[in-house]
């Protein structure tokens, strides 16, 4: 029988590995809680067990944005989906994808896709 040694991994490849598997670990915790009124860097570092500061420089270097804006991002795309398939009114849009203030969230969804809300339901319903 032959046995193959698996390859020894760096300390530093590692580190690397788990860093990779926190920040993973941040993003499903987002993706699964961007309802969440309350979700902020604070609540995810609390769900993966690192301080907020560590939390967003790591996410920071593995992904090139901040985590606030991945927040942002995971809730402007969810609400272009609710958007496009539902009648819901744009407040409840808002409401839905974790925004407590529905004129902040035109605003942000604007910026995001040069559209508001409304503008966005009504093209993607033609």
């Amino acid at each position: 029988m032959i046995q193959t040694s698996s390859p020894k991994l760096t300390d530093s490849e590692i580190i690397y590995m788990s860093c990779n598997s926190t920040v993973t670990n941040a993003r499903l915790f987002i993706d699964k809680n961007y309802t969440d009124h309350d979700l902020s860097l604070g609540s995810v570092a609390d769900a993966v067990g690192l301080s907020p500061a560590y939390l967003s420089a790591l996410f920071k270097r593995e992904t090139g944005s901040n985590l606030s804006e991945y927040i942002t991002f995971v809730r402007i795309e969810h609400s272009k989906e609710l958007l496009g398939r539902t009648r819901k009114l744009v407040y409840e849009v808002a409401d839905s994808v974790g925004f407590r203030d529905y004129r902040y969230f035109s605003q942000i969804f604007k910026r995001h896709t040069g559209m508001t809300p409304r503008q966005y339901q009504s093209f993607a319903r033609t």
